[in-house]
């Protein structure tokens, strides 16, 4: 089973602790492509040996004025299917196996990102 990280604030720990990650809404994003059925996404990426890989959305996600943020790495099953992409792609449903073997075979990965369309829960 691939394992992913994903990246949150500091003051939502604890939320995660007892409810899971719950999906980011993006109705009303205006985002530039559309996945049918699927209104809710946790972004994460695939843990790797490199850890500036694992983390590179870091800083990104810094710039909204968080402090702290902290990594919650967290298992899905090999198919189940998720979208990925590098940020400037249209995303692409695939299975979670197929995703991380796509990342991992980039020379450079930075940019990519995995999208799970559910709520990932505590366990």
């Amino acid at each position: 089973m691939p394992r992913f990280i994903h990246l949150a604030p500091e003051s939502l720990a604890k939320r995660i602790r007892r409810n899971g990650i719950q999906p980011t809404s993006i109705r009303g994003w205006g985002p530039r492509w559309h996945l049918p059925g699927v209104d809710r996404l946790v972004w994460s990426f695939p843990v790797t040996p490199n850890y500036t890989v694992s983390h590179q959305w870091l800083r990104e996600l810094k710039r909204d004025g968080t402090k702290t943020l902290v990594a919650v790495i967290f298992r899905v099953e090999d198919s189940e299917i998720v979208f990925a992409r590098h940020y400037s792609e249209i995303p692409r449903a695939m299975t979670a196996s197929a995703a991380v073997g796509i990342i991992l075979s980039q020379p450079e990965a930075l940019g990519y990102e995995v999208m799970v369309p559910r709520r990932i829960r505590p366990s």
